[in-house]
Parts: C-alpha cells; structure tokens; sequence
C-alpha cells in the first residue's frame, strides 16, 4: 500500500547543536586554541572580577556561582553544580541551557568559564577543562553522525547496545536485556532512512539489525521453543517481581 501526501513535506531548518570535548588540566595547557584569560588561570588561579547576576536560573543561588561572564547578550554562568546559558532572544527551550555532569562535564563544580569566540565557552573544573563547541546542523548531518557513531562503537553483531562509561573515562558498549529494544528502535530508523533515499548502506545495516532481532526467537535451550520469563510489577513500581508467575 502506498499513501499518498497531498501537501508538500515540511521543511526543516538546521538547528544549533553541542559538543563536549574534555580534556585534563595538563592536557589543555597543550592546546594552541586555549584561550589566553583560561591558561592564566590554570596556571596561576587568577580570575577577573566579575558580577553575580541580578537573574539567575531557577534553583541558582548567589552564593553558589563561582564565575559569570556576557558577551553579545548571552550570559554564561559557573556554579557549584554545573554551568548555565541564558540567552534572553533565543527559542523559548534554548533561552536557558543547563550543562550538568556526566553528559557535559565530569565533575559538578564549574570553577571558572570563558567565551572561545564562536558562541561556545570553555569551561573548568578542579580537575578538567571541557570545550562546549555548538554547531548548526541539518537534521541529516545530525543522523550521519549518530548511524556512525552507533555501528563504530555500540553495534555488537547488528545489535544496538547501551553505552557505559569505564573507569578510563572511555565509554563502551555494555550488554543488557535492552538490546532488543535499541536494536528495533535503529532498525525502524534506518527502514525510513533507506525507504526516503535508497542508500544502500541504510538497506544493509537495516537488513542486518533486522535479522540479529528475529535472531533473538531462534536463541533458546531447546529447538522450537522460546525462552521467555512473565513477571508481574511490584506495586507502585515499574520494576518486575523477583517471582516468576510463569517459565517457558
């Protein structure tokens, strides 16, 4: 069955997208593009004077900012519990970014920041320097750099696994019993991907993530059966009982 669309698709316009690139304290003192204000106080721990903002972010104290500084009506702001931008002319959800631990920064307490002259800031902490680098992007750039990080480092066999974080701060694939929810999730996208443009790299990696799911019946103790634990929820919870209401 084919549908047909009478109105024209929308279109879709890039949209500003953020990067975290992390680095040590030693190691951003080795970067040519440090920022000179950064490298003074990485070395020495001087800041320049600054102003607490009169508006701050909900849930910001004053007491709780570290370092805050504007430029071209953006404010960026370092506190004890991760950094803030606040741009009063931005999209309604973009006026305040929020950059927290873990999928921004290691560490919580933002000690100092500093503009890198493209619209992004750099950031420091007591033991890490991280780069905030924001890029617009069409949405097709965007889901080139998804499909390749997924099939280069969380593809086990065509399944789609979580990503967890080592103790070498490098991040790897870790298998769960989610797999098979991952995996049909990018098997459907890359369906529309190769239904939309014919890529024939969307077609193989659709084929091959298709079949690791349909590989997931076949997987079993014994030939022809299904290997399948039914639990019901603990109460108020949406975690499963330890006890199994039936096997099969």
């Amino acid at each position: 069955m084919k549908l047909k669309y009478h109105k024209k698709p929308l279109p879709l316009s890039p949209i500003l997208q953020k990067y975290s690139l992390r680095y040590t304290r030693e190691e951003a003192l080795g970067l040519e593009n440090l920022p000179a204000i950064l490298r003074e106080y990485l070395t020495g721990g001087a800041k320049p004077e600054f102003a607490v903002p009169q508006e701050l972010p909900f849930g910001v104290k004053p007491e709780d900012v570290n370092f805050a500084f504007s430029e071209n009506g953006v404010t960026w702001i370092a506190t004890n519990a991760g950094a803030w931008r606040v741009d009063p002319s931005a999209y309604e959800k973009d006026k305040c970014m929020y950059f927290g631990v873990h999928k921004y920064i290691d560490e919580p307490a933002v000690l100092f920041a500093c503009s890198d002259g493209n619209g992004g800031a750099w950031l420091a902490t007591e033991n890490q320097v991280v780069h905030l680098v924001f890029l617009t992007l069409s949405y097709r750039q965007k889901a080139d750099y998804f499909d390749e990080v997924i099939f280069k480092y969380i593809s086990r066999r065509g399944m789609t696994v979580r990503a967890g974080l080592g103790k070498d701060g490098v991040y790897r694939g870790v298998c769960s019993d989610n797999d098979g929810l991952w995996t049909s999730m990018v098997t459907a996208a890359l369906c529309f991907r190769y239904a939309v443009t014919g890529e024939e790299k969307a077609r193989v990696r659709a084929t091959e993530c298709a079949e690791n799911m349909l590989l997931l019946a076949t997987i079993s103790g014994r030939k022809g059966y299904v290997n399948a634990k039914v639990r019901y929820s603990e109460p108020m919870s949406n975690r499963m009982s330890e006890k199994y209401l039936l096997k099969g």
